[in-house]
């Protein structure tokens, strides 16, 4: 079972089979399943981190799947967007997504990099289950930013292995 979910995930990823560019299609639900980016050996004296090669590895993944799912043109590799249904297309609703990770400081790490690059720094963008804007504003009536340039902050869940939820 475990070999047939990587495939089917590739399979969605590729492109759209020849039936389906006749169609008007909706994508109601996308999954990803991924590992982690590349890192450090593990080794006895040296705790195993991230590489900022890494990093890029499922930056690059979540910027690829934005396009795809939430951003406004074609990827560079020709497969066309397709809108997921009812998401988000700028600022993060966190009720909107599941992102799963284990304990494991790289997977974490690599969980918070791909979402970096599936929800990107966007300055004035708030979501609205939040009462949109009103959350950033002051009493002088100045509008107030998140950092780094509207840096989003998704919510990631990490789960142990005693946990029943565990998800490997």
């Amino acid at each position: 079972m475990a070999s047939v979910i990587p495939t089917l995930l590739l399979l969605s990823l590729l492109g759209e089979p020849a039936l389906t560019q006749e169609i008007d299609e909706r994508i109601w639900s996308s999954v990803a399943w991924i590992l982690h980016g590349e890192r450090t050996p593990p080794t006895t004296d040296v705790s195993s981190i991230l590489t900022p090669n890494g990093a890029q590895q499922v930056w690059r993944q979540g910027s690829y799947l934005r396009s795809r799912y939430l951003g406004r043109s074609s990827t560079s590799d020709g497969v066309s967007f397709r809108p997921l249904v009812g998401i988000s297309q700028t600022a993060i609703h966190n009720y909107e997504l599941e992102i799963l990770s284990t304990e494991d400081e790289w997977a974490t790490a690599s969980a918070q990099a791909f979402m970096q690059g599936l929800y990107p720094p966007v300055t004035n963008a708030f979501p609205n289950t939040t009462s949109g804007n009103g959350i950033a504003v002051l009493a002088d009536g100045s509008l107030v930013n998140y950092p780094q340039e509207g840096y989003q902050y998704p919510h990631i869940l990490s789960k142990g292995d005693h946990d029943p939820d565990y998800i490997w």
